[in-house]
């Protein structure tokens, strides 16, 4: 049994790092102007967490074991289309948050509750309980009350900077969506193939990679950046020692949300994500000296009270040692895809906490 300390540790450290990822961001990777060389890192401190835990392994979980009996049939059935996903929402994500202040890149980053609970409901037939259609009701005001808050500021201040920050807007809500369908797209896969978790991980990762380098390459073959030509810049100016931290905390969310998950609950995953987003708020006003206005104000309570409401009303009532299938911040019972024996729901329970551990952020 997960002693209160354990469980108090783990809470803590989520909270903290949803709270400090977006300043950090902010703060370290402003600097490191090519967004494809930071979700690149990213991808490559994914993939060795993944490897770490196969590594580790013995017998027929082991990294050896599962090399040999990878196939590639199975690897692009899965594993291709939510990489591309996931590569572009990354893209996204980097640049709005470096456009956007932490309090509403979190806000918007939340939105992606709204469109998993869509897509689950349209791909796995799961329904919301009323109540959690009431918080998802409350994020979609939050979300509008922020985006209005930046409609009516692209009016009053310098056009450059509002634009970006307009732009960065929309790039968070599209980032959202793209979460979530790379999430629920790889859900149903994992529900439908048997799969080992971390494999998938890998596979995401090497494909995520493979991806941004045709991207590159495209990119610069169509209009080649005169940035690093005209001029003695490296690609990697602009980075620092904790530029990379910034980027291990971003990588390291996923593995801490599959360990809170696993030994704490989602209800009380989702009150550590409330209160990183009540921190990010306080070192936003704290730090960076950015005061919020009531939209923003009146959008991030909303947002605080949708999420508690959401995770607390799971659709339906589920028996004492039925546990739950955790992906994006949405419950699923797992009677209804899975046997009755207990140990067959921990073990599918833990893989789809494990993948949302390693690529959902």
């Amino acid at each position: 049994m997960v002693s209160t300390a354990h469980k108090a540790a783990l809470l803590l450290l989520l909270t903290l790092q949803v709270g400090i990822q977006p300043v950090l961001l902010g703060w370290y990777t402003s600097k490191a102007g090519d967004i494809r060389l930071r979700v690149g890192v990213v991808e490559a401190l994914k993939l060795l967490l993944a490897i770490g835990p196969l590594s580790l392994r013995r017998g027929e979980a082991g990294l050896l074991n599962q090399l040999k009996t990878w196939s590639l049939r199975a690897a692009l059935a899965t594993t291709v289309l939510p990489a591309l996903i996931y590569i572009l929402q990354n893209l996204l994500n980097n640049a709005a948050v470096l456009a956007l202040d932490g309090v509403t890149f979190n806000v918007l980053n939340q939105t992606k509750i709204i469109w998993t609970a869509l897509l689950v409901y349209l791909l796995l037939g799961v329904r919301q309980s009323p109540l959690q259609l009431i918080a998802l009701a409350l994020l979609c005001v939050a979300a509008i009350l922020m985006t209005t808050s930046y409609k009516t500021i692209i009016n009053s201040k310098e056009r450059k900077a509002d634009a970006d920050e307009f732009t960065g807007v929309y790039q968070a809500l599209l980032g959202a969506v793209l979460s979530a369908l790379a999430g629920s797209i790889i859900q149903r896969a994992l529900q439908n193939k048997k799969r080992d978790q971390y494999m998938v991980t890998v596979e995401l990762s090497v494909l995520g990679e493979m991806m941004l380098l045709a991207l590159s390459f495209v990119q610069d073959g169509i209009k080649p950046s005169r940035k690093y030509q005209d001029s003695h810049e490296s690609l990697w100016d602009g980075w620092s020692v904790m530029t990379l931290g910034a980027l291990m905390c971003q990588a390291l969310g996923g593995v801490l949300v599959g360990f809170v998950i696993r030994d704490c609950g989602n209800v009380e995953k989702g009150f550590a994500v409330v209160g990183g987003m009540v921190l990010t708020a306080l070192l936003e006003t704290h730090f960076n000296g950015k005061p919020f206005g009531h939209h923003a104000m009146v959008a991030m309570a909303l947002t605080v009270i949708s999420t508690a409401i959401y995770t607390l009303n799971p659709p339906g009532l589920m028996p004492k040692n039925d546990k739950s299938l955790a992906f994006l911040g949405v419950t699923i019972p797992l009677s209804s895809f899975v046997s009755k024996s207990s140990h067959s729901k921990r073990k599918l329970s833990a893989g789809a906490i494990d993948i949302e551990s390693l690529v959902a952020r």
